[in-house]
């Protein structure tokens, strides 16, 4: 599968257009944080209300006192707006600058909140006609309730898992736990149809809901 683009064509950081972060931000310090990406067709967020669901629950289980979704909600409005017909908007939350070195927060932390805007492309037609061409995956997703089901900062397993391939041929690699059972895609979710039974991979132990299973 090719790469996005390199740079995103517009970023905000807590509501004000910037592109660059303190040195202490958590979420670069630890991954301390969380994120959604979702996809904009023709001005439109698309299950808009589940990703920033997720998103608030992320934040809950990590405890990050994110309540600037008020502000959130108009800045990816603003974001819609100003997209191109196929585009990206990617939000980060991260607990914000650290108060004091160490993995320990302090408690008083300012979350923040960066959004930003990306070039995408539709999908090719060829993969509904004909079907994505996926491979097994090697490495093996470790099994962590307390983190199972959020999309948290921490991809380094996603990174490890789609740096195994590099044929612009195949579209996914299929990922199992330390168990053997499979549980997602690198960057998607898995459904499989049995009779008139859609079904998935539970993401109780670890892996992300993804949005479409709650549709």
């Amino acid at each position: 599968m090719s790469h996005g683009a390199a740079e995103p064509l517009m970023t905000w950081v807590d509501g004000e257009s910037q592109s660059s972060v303190s040195i202490l931000d958590r979420g670069l310090q630890y991954g301390d944080g969380v994120f959604e990406t979702i996809a904009c067709r023709r001005g439109c967020l698309r299950f808009v209300a589940q990703h920033v669901a997720r998103l608030q629950q992320g934040c809950e289980r990590l405890q990050i006192a994110f309540d600037a979704h008020r502000k959130l909600t108009a800045e990816l409005e603003r974001a819609s707006r100003l997209a191109p017909p196929v585009a990206i908007i990617k939000v980060i939350v991260t607990r914000g600058d650290a108060l004091a070195r160490g993995y320990g927060s302090v408690g008083r932390e300012s979350p923040r909140r960066i959004v930003t805007m990306w070039p995408d492309a539709p999908l090719p037609e060829s993969l509904r006609a004909q079907g994505a061409a996926v491979r097994f995956g090697q490495l093996r997703l470790a099994r962590n309730p307390r983190l199972a089901g959020i999309k948290h900062l921490n991809r380094l397993e996603q990174v490890l898992a789609r740096a195994e391939w590099h044929d612009a041929g195949t579209f996914e690699s299929l990922l199992t736990d330390s168990e053997g059972h499979l549980v997602s895609g690198t960057m998607s979710n898995v459904f499989a149809l049995k009779g008139q039974t859609l079904v998935t991979p539970p993401v109780d132990q670890c892996g992300v809901a993804g949005v479409l299973r709650a549709v």
